[in-house]
């Protein structure tokens, strides 16, 4: 037993690369944190302080106060290392794909790596393609993305015209691609008149009088 109670002893033990790995991994959202190269400028307690706080950071070259009873407070310097999942492409993948679970993975990325924009969850796909062409291994963000056509030019579409009270419909053809929401150019098949409306469905585009 004695080997076993020593073990439990060591792993609680207290130490300033725990309690501020526990301080960043409680206050912000990322998965993986490491705290290495702890100074501190005074000699620590030999017990953890009742608040810490963030004077420089929380990442990179960071500094903390380690607020103790009795008003006492130490600056202790630390890096500290954080990581957040993206989602990167698998493979090549051309402009105008859609990307699906088999063409990507979740990845570990240092935050300071992380492009704005950045998805890491996959529902943020749905309905989208790609604006360009990747290389394999890129972080999917939302400036690569595009809402997926509804409509593509040479569809047929219906045409709804509203306005003081009234909707009309008529055949229209798409000249533009668009998806739900874009304003595309169509002509009236029945006056061959090309005007703008809004797609508001598959196949169906609204336009004002």
């Amino acid at each position: 037993m004695l080997p076993l109670i020593i073990m439990l002893v060591m792993t609680t033990v207290w130490t300033p690369e725990r309690a501020i790995k526990e301080y960043v991994q409680k206050h912000y959202p990322w998965p993986s944190v490491e705290v290495t190269d702890v100074v501190s400028e005074e000699k620590l307690p030999s017990y953890p302080p009742e608040q810490i706080v963030v004077k420089r950071g929380p990442v990179g070259r960071a500094e903390f106060l380690f607020v103790y009873k009795k008003g006492m407070i130490v600056k202790v310097r630390a890096r500290v290392e954080a990581k957040d999942w993206v989602l990167k492409t698998a493979r090549p993948l051309m402009k105008g794909a859609t990307p699906h679970r088999g063409d990507l993975y979740l990845s570990l990325l240092d935050i300071n790596r992380i492009p704005r924009g950045a998805i890491k969850d996959w529902q943020e796909l749905d309905g989208k393609i790609l604006k360009r062409s990747l290389q394999a291994n890129s972080v999917i963000t939302t400036t690569v993305l595009k809402n997926k056509p509804i409509i593509k030019r040479g569809d047929k579409v219906l045409l709804i015209y509203r306005g003081s009270g009234l909707k009309v419909t008529a055949l229209g053809l798409a000249r533009e691609s668009g998806a739900l929401g874009d304003d595309i150019a169509v002509v009236n098949l029945a006056s061959k008149r090309y005007i703008r409306g809004v797609i508001e469905d598959e196949g169906v585009v609204s336009v004002s009088r």
